[in-house]
């Protein structure tokens, strides 16, 4: 309770009026995630308490089945639900994510969503355009998510969809296309990265053995040399210092 407050007092101070900002910050901080829960598939009974490989699957219906029941009760591809009756597809089963199914539920939804409804803001010869299309965006997933005027929101997506179809494909061309750059420039990085590394390690390595080598050096003229031990030991700490100053100079 203290959290969510802090919560108010943060949006207001900040001068949010966003009912929505609001409801996120609370549901983030109240929802548990579901790997810290004790999970129970409702048809077997198992836990994860019991087996700690337990991986419990969610359907659109909403309810739960293990990975185990799903193999045996849809080894034909489809079967009722265990609780709701529903008649479901086993490859509709999907890991579970979230402990609110109402969540996993939305953020399908909206994916599925965001498939079709990707105009940016460079398809609007204004702003506020833009705004009402992510408003209108939000509508949809919202009465999908809940079950509200489906079939009427089903034909606005279908006759969006059929007005705005060479752009949506457009768009679809150039989303690929984006992903596969910051893809592929992830993937550069990374390997740019990695060599770096390796050429770091690489110095430390032979700066080491050169260490190692300077200090055979200096044991040797110890052992071998007529000369006072600490006038041998000044002349290689200043042998040192020199090369030090050299390493400095060809970093940079």
């Amino acid at each position: 309770q203290r959290r969510v407050r802090e919560a108010v007092v943060s949006t207001q101070s900040t001068g949010v009026n966003s009912r929505l900002g609001l409801t996120l910050s609370i549901l983030i901080m109240t929802q548990t995630p579901v790997s810290v829960l004790e999970e129970v598939c409702p048809r077997c009974r198992t836990s994860n308490y019991q087996n700690k490989t337990l991986k419990l699957l969610v359907n659109e219906c909403g309810h739960d089945l293990c990975e185990k029941c799903v193999e045996h009760l849809f080894i034909r591809g489809s079967a009722p639900c265990t609780s709701c009756k529903l008649v479901l597809k086993k490859n509709g089963f999907k890991p579970k994510r979230f402990e609110d199914f109402s969540v996993e539920r939305e953020v399908d939804v909206r994916k599925r969503i965001l498939k079709d409804y990707n105009k940016t803001e460079d398809n609007f010869p204004t702003l506020r355009e833009y705004n009402d299309y992510l408003e209108d965006i939000e509508e949809i997933v919202f009465n999908f998510a809940n079950n509200i005027d489906v079939e009427e929101t089903k034909a606005k997506v279908e006759e969006y969809k059929k007005d705005n179809f060479k752009t949506i494909q457009k768009n679809r061309v150039a989303q690929s296309r984006q992903e596969a750059y910051l893809k592929e420039k992830t993937l550069a990085e990374e390997k740019e990265s990695e060599e770096r590394r390796a050429h770091e390690q690489e110095c430390d390595m032979m700066e080491e053995m050169e260490r190692a080598e300077r200090k055979k050096k200096l044991l040797d003229q110890i052992a071998s040399s007529d000369r006072p031990a600490d006038e041998i030991l000044l002349l290689h700490k200043e042998e040192e210092e020199t090369c030090e100053c050299e390493q400095e100079i060809t970093s940079l």
